[in-house]
């Protein structure tokens, strides 16, 4: 439709400088309106706030809420060495499997999510051998062995800095 007007306009005299002037105006002024369109933002009402916690009560929440259990999964390096690969083989193809049940259950259940050899997964639970985390790849929630682990370390959970 617009090739037509184009066509029928030329061979009236407009030039195709002119159309395309009038092609970047008419683009430029869309660009403008979608970026006014979106520029507009929601403000969510203003909450009351709470009430502030005792000395000690701070002490504690601060300590639960900014340091937590991290379980440190096995490295590249060392998943490489223990299947025999190298550690190109082992970033590209190997996940570590989160399970739905602890194995110690007798039945892991299906798999439920996937961790990546060197990760920290946030610990929730332990029962005897394994660990119920939360995969930072997937934010899947489920279960893994000691053997797949490195260790346990605390870190904060906003930051991810060790404390």
């Amino acid at each position: 439709m617009v090739w037509v007007l184009i066509i029928l306009d030329y061979k009236n005299g407009v030039s195709m400088k002119e159309y395309f002037k009038y092609f970047i105006a008419l683009a430029m002024l869309g660009v403008l309106l979608n970026t006014c369109e979106n520029s507009k933002q929601r403000v969510p009402a203003a909450k009351a706030a709470p009430p502030k916690p005792t000395s000690q009560q701070s002490t504690t929440n601060k300590i639960e809420s900014d340091c937590v259990d991290f379980v440190v999964m096995l490295s590249t390096a060392e998943v490489a060495a223990e299947l025999g690969e190298s550690e190109s083989y082992v970033q590209a193809n190997y996940k570590i499997n989160v399970w739905a049940n602890p194995s110690s259950s007798g039945n892991r259940g299906k798999v439920v999510g996937k961790i990546i050899p060197g990760s920290n997964c946030r610990l929730l639970e332990k029962s005897g051998t394994d660990y119920k985390i939360q995969s930072p790849f997937d934010k899947s929630v489920g279960w893994i062995t000691s053997v797949q682990i490195k260790g346990i370390t605390k870190k904060n959970p906003k930051t991810f800095e060790p404390c």
